[in-house]
C-alpha cells in the first residue's frame, strides 16, 4: 500500500498493529531490462539496458517537472515492450541500437512539451552517437488522414498528423492512455480522425491485421456519481443495479458492439481525479481486468483501450472553450465584453482554479501524448471555418439538388428556404469574401492578442484559440442576419427569370446584368464584411478586459488602422511578442494605405465600444450599414400604472450592448457566459430579455440557480422536469419552440476534495454532447 498517494489512508493503528511492516527496496532497473531483453533476443542486452536507465535518469534531473511525466518502472517495461514488438516485426536485420533507440522515441517523445524536446532529443544523441532513425513509409496512413481531415472539415497541419500517428503508435503499445492538454489542442479531433483514418485503411487493405474499424463510447467521469459510473446497490432491496462504465465494458468485451476484429474505444472526456481513477488500477495494468462491487470480474480483450482526454493532472477542464459568447460585466462603469455561446445562459464569477490529481500510479499505467494548443495556432480555425461555406458545384447544379430537396418535394419548405441552407450552410461565401476575412484576420488578430496578453489585464482567463473562435462564431451570428443566402438566392433568381429580364431590359447587354449583380453582391459583401469584422473582433478579443483595458485597445485599435510603425516604437513588448508569432504587416495596411470603407467614427470623447454596426439587409432605414451609437437605438421607457421599484430597468448602452447579443446568440444558437462581480445586473439583463424580448411562440425558457449544495442529479432532475418526451431516448420542449436554459450563480456548487464541480461537468455535457444519461 502507498499510504502518501492521492485517494489512499493510512491504517488505523489497532489494524496496524496486526501486519508485520515490510520495506520495498527500489529494484535494479538495469538488472531487470538485461534480462527481459536477452530473453527477446537481444545480444546487446547489458549496454541497451544501461542506455535505458541512463536516459530515464537523465530526463527526471534535467527536464521540467510535470504531473504526466513518469520516470518508473513501468515506463521502463514499456520501452522493453516496444523493444520487443520491433524486434518481432523487424524483417531487415537493423541494428539492435536503432531498435531500441526506435523503442525510447515512440514511448516517450509524444509526452514532452515543447520546451522539453531539445533537451530530451540532446540526451538521445548523447546516448546513441551516430545512430540516425530510418524514415518509417507511412504514406497510405498519411493519405488516410487527409482524407479523414477533408471529411471532418479540418486542416491536415504537419504537427497534427504527427500527434494522430503518436495516437496510433500509443495505441499499439499501452492498452490505456492519455490524451493530456488544454482546450484547443485538437485532442478530440486527433482521436477522431485516426478512427475514421482506420476505418478507411480497413476497406482499403482488408488483409492488413494493423488496421481495424473503430467503434467509441464517450463518457465525462465527473457528471454523474460514483455510483452511476461504477454501479451500485440498492439501500433498500440490496440489488446491484450496473453503472456506465461496466455496461459498455461488457458490451466491448463481449463483442456486442461491432465486429470481434474491430477496435473499441472507452474514452473519458473529462477531470482525472483519484475520485475515481484509482478504481481502473486494475483495468490499466497487466491485469486488464474491471472488478466491481458485485463481484463481477471482467476482463478486457486485446483489441480494447481505455482514452483518457483531460486537460492535465491537477486541472479542470476549462468551461470556457465550449461557450460562444463570453458577457463581462464590471462594476465601474459596466462595460459589457463578448466571446463565446449556445442556446442556455451561464453565469458565473471570474474565479476560476482547481486541484485535481491523479497519483503516481495511475500515471505510470497510462501513456501520455500532450497536445499543446501552439503547435497548432488559430489560423486552422479560420480555414475551418470558412471551408464550412464554400459550395463547389454551379449554382444550375444547386438548383436542380434543392428541387429534389424532399422538403421541397413535400411542401414542407419552399425551395429559396431549401437554397438558403443547402448543404447544411446558412450562407455562403465566394472567394472575394473569403479573401478579403483572410486578410483582416492576417492583419488585426494577432496585434490585438499580443496587445491584450502584454498590456492589458482579463476578467477571466481565456486563450487565443478561444477568443479567434469567439470572433468568428459572433461574425457568423451577424452574417447570418445580414447574409442568408445572398448570394445563392440571387442567383437561383437570376437563373430563374433571366428570360423575364431580358424582355423587360431588352435594351441592354448581357454583360450590364453580370456587372450589375457583381455590384449588388459586392455591397451585401465587401460593403459590410470589414465593418462585421471590426465590430466583431472589438467584443471579442477587445472585451474580456476591464474598463482600463478598454481604454488602452480603443487607442491601440485607432493607431493600427492607421498604421503599424508605432509598435515598434511606442510598444516593444507587443513587437517582440509579433516577432515570436511570426505577423507581418499586410503591404496595403503599412502608412495608412488601407481605408475601411465605413470606418469607426472618430469623435471626442467616444470609445470603439460606444458603437456598433447596423446593417439589416433590405431595409429603407437611414442607419442600415453605418455605425450608430449604442445610445440612439435604445427603446423608450414607458412608466405606466403602479409598476414596482425594483422591476424598473433603465435602458443605457450597457443594457443595449447586452441584450443584443443575447439576442442574436439564442437566435443562432449559441451558449454564453456572462461574468462579473455581485451586483453588476447580470440575472435582470438575461431575465428582461428572457421575459420580455423573446417571441413566446418561439420560445421557452427554463431558469434555476445553482447553490452550494446543488448536485449533478438535483440539476439533471429541474431540467427533465420541464422538458417533454418526444421519443425513446430524446426529451425536448413542445414541438415548434425552442428551449433556452438560464443557470443563475453557475460557480456555486460546492467543489470536491480535488477541486471538480459534478454539475459544471455535467453543463459541460450538455453544451458539448447535446445530452445526457438517464
Amino acid at each position: 500500500m502507498n499510504p502518501g498517494y492521492a485517494g489512499r489512508a493510512e491504517l488505523p493503528d489497532n489494524l496496524k498493529a496486526l501486519f508485520r511492516t515490510v520495506a520495498m527496496m527500489v529494484p535494479d532497473y538495469a538488472m531487470i531490462s538485461e534480462i527481459i531483453l536477452n530473453s527477446f533476443g537481444y545480444q546487446d542486452g547489458p549496454s541497451l539496458a544501461v542506455k535505458i536507465v541512463t536516459c530515464y535518469k537523465l530526463c527526471s534531473e534535467q527536464l521540467s517537472a510535470q504531473k504526466h511525466y513518469d520516470y518508473g518502472m513501468r515506463a521502463v517495461m514499456a520501452v522493453l515492450r516496444a523493444a520487443n514488438s520491433l524486434k518481432r516485426s523487424d524483417e531487415a536485420d537493423t541494428p539492435e541500437d536503432q531498435l531500441m533507440l526506435r523503442a525510447i522515441m515512440d514511448v516517450n517523445y509524444a509526452k514532452f512539451l515543447t520546451q522539453d524536446l531539445p533537451l530530451f532529443r540532446g540526451i538521445i544523441s548523447d546516448l546513441f552517437p551516430g545512430v540516425t532513425l530510418p524514415e518509417i513509409d507511412r504514406r497510405e496512413m498519411n493519405t488516410a488522414m487527409r482524407k479523414s481531415c477533408k471529411n471532418l472539415r479540418l486542416q491536415p497541419l504537419s504537427p497534427f498528423l504527427e500527434k494522430i500517428t503518436q495516437i496510433y503508435e500509443m495505441m499499439t503499445v499501452r492498452h490505456g492512455f492519455m490524451i493530456v492538454g488544454k482546450p484547443f489542442g485538437a485532442k478530440t479531433s486527433a482521436w477522431k480522425v485516426l478512427q475514421q483514418s482506420m476505418g478507411l485503411l480497413k476497406d482499403w487493405y482488408p488483409e492488413d491485421p494493423r488496421w481495424s474499424h473503430v467503434h467509441t463510447t464517450v463518457i465525462n467521469p465527473k457528471s454523474i456519481t460514483m455510483g452511476q459510473l461504477y454501479g451500485m446497490f440498492d439501500p433498500v432491496s440490496h440489488e446491484w443495479t450496473d453503472g456506465c462504465i461496466p455496461i459498455y465494458y461488457r458490451n466491448f468485451a463481449n463483442c456486442k458492439i461491432g465486429k470481434p476484429q474491430d477496435r473499441k474505444w472507452m474514452m473519458f472526456d473529462g477531470p482525472v481525479d483519484a475520485v475515481w481513477i484509482e478504481n481502473m488500477n486494475t483495468v490499466l495494468d497487466d491485469n486488464k481486468k474491471l472488478c466491481l462491487m458485485s463481484g463481477e470480474i471482467i476482463a478486457m480483450t486485446d483489441v480494447m483501450s481505455m482514452i483518457f482526454e483531460p486537460m492535465d493532472l491537477e486541472e479542470v477542464c476549462f468551461l470556457l472553450s465550449l461557450c460562444v459568447c463570453v458577457c463581462f460585466l464590471h462594476a465601474e462603469s459596466l462595460p459589457l465584453s463578448l466571446s463565446l455561446s449556445l442556446s442556455s445562459f451561464l453565469q458565473l464569477q471570474p474565479y476560476i482554479s482547481t486541484h485535481h490529481q491523479a497519483s503516481p500510479a495511475t500515471v505510470s499505467r497510462c501513456g501520455m501524448i500532450y497536445m499543446e494548443p501552439q503547435d497548432i495556432g488559430w489560423r486552422p480555425l479560420v480555414d475551418s471555418w470558412l471551408q464550412r461555406f464554400v459550395v463547389k458545384c454551379d449554382v444550375q447544379t444547386m438548383l436542380a439538388n434543392v428541387k429534389k430537396d424532399p422538403r421541397v418535394v413535400s411542401g414542407e419548405i419552399s425551395e429559396l428556404e431549401a437554397m438558403k441552407t443547402y448543404e447544411g450552410r446558412n450562407f455562403v461565401m465566394d472567394q472575394r469574401s473569403q479573401a478579403k476575412i483572410l486578410f483582416l484576420t492576417e492583419w488585426l488578430v494577432d496585434p490585438c492578442l499580443a496587445f491584450l496578453r502584454k498590456h492589458m489585464i482579463e476578467q477571466s482567463p481565456t486563450e487565443d484559440h478561444f477568443l479567434v473562435q469567439s470572433l468568428l462564431r459572433t461574425m457568423e451570428g451577424i452574417f447570418e442576419n445580414l447574409l442568408v443566402g445572398a448570394n445563392v438566392v440571387e442567383s437561383m433568381d437570376e437563373v430563374k427569370s433571366s428570360k423575364g429580364r431580358g424582355r423587360k431590359r431588352s435594351g441592354r447587354k448581357a454583360g450590364n446584368d453580370d456587372d450589375d449583380d457583381d455590384d449588388v453582391r459586392k455591397q451585401l459583401r465587401d460593403g459590410h464584411i470589414e465593418s462585421v469584422f471590426v465590430f466583431s473582433l472589438i467584443w471579442t478579443i477587445g472585451a474580456s478586459t476591464d474598463s482600463h483595458g478598454r481604454l488602452k485597445f480603443d487607442e491601440f485599435l485607432r493607431k493600427l488602422f492607421e498604421s503599424s510603425s508605432f509598435i515598434s516604437e511606442e510598444l516593444p513588448s507587443v513587437h517582440r511578442g509579433l516577432i515570436v508569432r511570426g505577423w507581418k504587416c499586410p503591404e496595403q495596411c503599412q502608412s495608412g494605405k488601407f481605408k475601411f470603407e465605413t470606418p469607426i467614427p472618430t469623435s471626442s470623447g467616444d470609445s470603439v465600444y460606444d458603437f456598433k454596426f447596423k446593417c439589416s439587409r433590405g431595409t429603407s432605414s437611414k442607419h442600415a450599414g453605418t455605425w450608430i451609437k449604442w445610445d440612439d437605438d435604445l427603446p423608450t421607457l414607458n412608466l405606466e400604472g403602479d409598476v414596482p421599484f425594483g422591476s424598473i430597468t433603465v435602458p443605457t448602452k450597457i443594457t443595449a450592448s447586452l441584450n443584443y447579443f443575447l439576442k442574436n446568440n439564442i437566435a443562432h444558437n449559441m451558449p454564453t457566459l456572462i461574468c462579473g462581480p455581485t451586483g453588476t445586473g447580470k440575472s435582470v439583463c438575461v431575465q428582461n430579455v428572457l421575459n420580455n424580448q423573446l417571441d413566446r411562440h418561439k420560445f421557452d425558457s427554463i431558469k434555476m440557480g445553482f447553490s452550494a449544495k446543488t448536485t449533478c442529479n438535483m440539476a439533471q432532475n429541474i431540467v427533465d422536469g420541464k422538458l417533454e418526451k418526444i421519443r425513446k431516448g430524446v426529451y425536448g420542449p413542445v414541438p415548434g419552440k425552442r428551449m433556452v436554459l438560464f443557470v443563475d450563480d453557475f460557480n456555486m456548487p460546492e467543489r470536491e476534495i480535488y477541486g471538480a464541480q459534478p454539475p459544471l461537468e455535467l453543463m459541460r455535457q450538455l453544451i458539448g454532447s447535446s445530452g445526457w444519461y438517464v
